[in-house]
């Protein structure tokens, strides 16, 4: 497989408690990362390179149209106050609704319509050279959402705010960047049957347009915890399931944590 993944621990969860679903249908955002020698579709249910009108959309080398992954999803299971609680799917009944959760109920701002928050953003480092050589950006490199907890490179002095003209920018890993955040809590779970978690995943997706083939041939996903928020899981394990092309299982890679921490293991 001429591709690799890197899987980080992005979880901030609602205090312990069940929490009530909500009524929101399934985010509809697509993202495209394509710079490199890689192509790959992402979605906001927890569903990467299958989604929508798209199955084994992980292309590399991109230009021979080669695909080693069918598919890809994020799962996470854990307990808490010593239930077994999950979220995550294969090829439907997803597990993520789009946008965060409220820290005060542990539930999406708008239990009932989550579509708010149905977007990715994407920028890239030449979006941020275009503007500071034209003036003129991109429309998700002015509307980069700081206030949900997308990384941000503070020029202005003032980490409250995200004022482009002021100097700030988003904080670019690699050369492509896509950002979004889900959460567990917009529906009933039917693929897993379980309660919802009371989980908000924030998702950084990156690549590299050079370099050798390790990177520009390879796409990255890292996010944050929020520590403001408390854990509602006293253990966990979080993993994202891969197919390959071939119909198996090609290979999981793994976090497991406890409340105050989190480990890599494959």
């Amino acid at each position: 497989m001429r591709a690799a993944l890197l899987l980080l621990a992005a979880l901030a969860a609602a205090p312990a408690g069940a929490q009530v679903p909500g009524n929101c249908e399934l985010g509809r955002a697509e993202g495209e990362i394509d710079v490199g020698d890689v192509y790959a579709k992402v979605f906001n249910t927890g569903s990467l390179f299958f989604g929508g009108r798209w199955q084994a959309a992980y292309l590399v080398p991109w230009r021979e149209g080669r695909s080693p992954m069918f598919a890809a999803s994020l799962w996470v299971g854990g307990l808490a106050d010593g239930e077994l609680r999950v979220a995550g799917a294969t090829y439907s009944d997803f597990e993520f609704w789009p946008g965060p959760l409220d820290p005060a109920t542990g539930r999406p701002p708008d239990p009932e319509d989550c579509s708010a928050h149905d977007r990715i953003w994407r920028v890239s480092r030449h979006d941020v050279a275009e503007y500071y050589r034209t003036g003129l950006a991109t429309r998700d490199l002015m509307e980069w959402p700081h206030h949900l907890g997308a990384p941000v490179l503070d020029g202005d002095g003032d980490p409250a705010n995200y004022d482009v003209a002021a100097g700030d920018q988003p904080a670019i890993s690699g050369d492509q960047l896509l950002w979004w955040v889900m959460n567990d809590v917009g529906n009933v779970h039917r693929g897993s049957l379980s309660p919802p978690i009371g989980l908000e995943v924030q998702v950084s997706a990156f690549a590299f347009g050079s370099g050798p083939a390790a990177l520009y041939q390879a796409t990255f996903y890292r996010g944050s915890r929020e520590a403001e928020k408390q854990n509602a899981l006293s253990s966990f394990l979080l993993w994202l399931d891969l197919t390959s092309t071939t119909g198996v299982h090609a290979f999981r890679s793994s976090v497991s944590a406890s409340s105050r921490g989190a480990s890599p293991s494959t």
